[in-house]
């Protein structure tokens, strides 16, 4: 098949998906007690993380790729030394499984034989979009979310599927659903607009390069997690480049440098950036909060008027 007929064949789905869409409302708000009336069409579950995580723990081709992962940075003569004496800690043996999965997911690449991975690409596309649907898996609609043609396997290999564990933490944690709702709207700006998934994967790299150069190891180890200190890292860098981004003015011409400021100092600053961000979740937590109360407040008043 010519790169031509899978467009083609991708535009006739998605145009299949819409027209269903629509179909689906009408069947959903009517009743049949004749069997075969309707054929509904009803779209894959969200994905979580977890869920997602646990798929690659269990799978048969892990032990494949951790045979073939660099778990740390090495370094030798004087350097070495300077790092056993001030470097950073070593990472408890119990968190070793951890770090290996997530090396290991780092040279995973997209299977499309593999239900979990599709999942995991079209739960991202529907929560960053609202789409009530599945999208199809070939399609210019993948430029909407930041990836680039009409495959994004072609930009996962960058960072595996490491970087889809990470896209969709940000995008199906339901106390990052704010913050991923902000960067995701700021990439669609006019004129500070940004692609929003392949700034991800190149955030993701920043998270590996920590992880290798062993930066999260002293909060690992603190907090017995260092699947949630990694993808909390990973967040925090993102957050990092979106204020930069939002109040410097940003444009897609300054993403080189944005982006190396935020590798030099979120890894010089890895517990100062995973402070940031849970600030500013427990402020946007409670101001959320507030809102429902004052908004129930006035409810209660209107109810107790009549």
């Amino acid at each position: 098949m010519t790169n031509d007929d899978e467009l083609l064949a991708a535009q006739q789905e998605w145009d299949a998906v819409a027209s269903v869409t629509m179909a689906t409302k009408d069947v959903c708000q009517s009743t049949s007690t004749n069997q075969g009336d309707h054929l509904m069409v009803v779209p894959s579950s969200l994905l979580s993380s977890s869920v997602a995580l646990q798929h690659f723990r269990d799978h048969r081709s892990l032990s494949f790729y951790k045979h073939n992962i660099k778990p740390a940075v090495q370094y030798t003569g004087l350097q070495s030394c300077i790092r056993k004496l001030f470097g950073p800690p070593q990472l408890l043996t119990e968190l070793e499984v951890d770090r290996d999965l997530i090396l290991s997911l780092a040279l995973w690449q997209f299977d499309n034989d593999d239900s979990v991975h599709t999942q995991m690409i079209r739960t991202i596309y529907r929560q960053l979009t609202s789409s009530a649907v599945d999208p199809p898996r070939f399609g210019n609609h993948w430029d909407d979310i930041g990836f680039q043609g009409t495959d994004p396997a072609t930009d996962l290999r960058g960072g595996g599927c490491a970087s889809l564990i990470n896209l969709l933490y940000l995008t199906n944690t339901p106390r990052l659903k704010n913050l991923s709702q902000s960067i995701y709207t700021l990439s669609k700006h006019p004129t500070q607009n940004f692609p929003f998934s392949i700034m991800s994967i190149n955030i993701t790299r920043i998270a590996l390069h920590a992880l290798r150069e062993q930066l999260l190891n002293k909060l690992a180890n603190s907090t017995g997690d260092l699947i949630t200190v990694f993808n909390n890292f990973y967040v925090a860098c993102f957050f990092h480049l979106y204020l930069i981004w939002r109040d410097g003015g940003k444009t897609i011409h300054d993403s080189g440098y944005v982006m190396q400021e935020t590798e030099n100092y979120c890894c010089k600053h890895v517990s100062v950036v995973i402070k940031n961000l849970e600030t500013y979740l427990q402020s946007t937590s409670r101001a959320s909060t507030e809102n429902t109360e004052t908004v129930n407040a006035f409810t209660n008043f209107d109810a107790f008027s009549e």
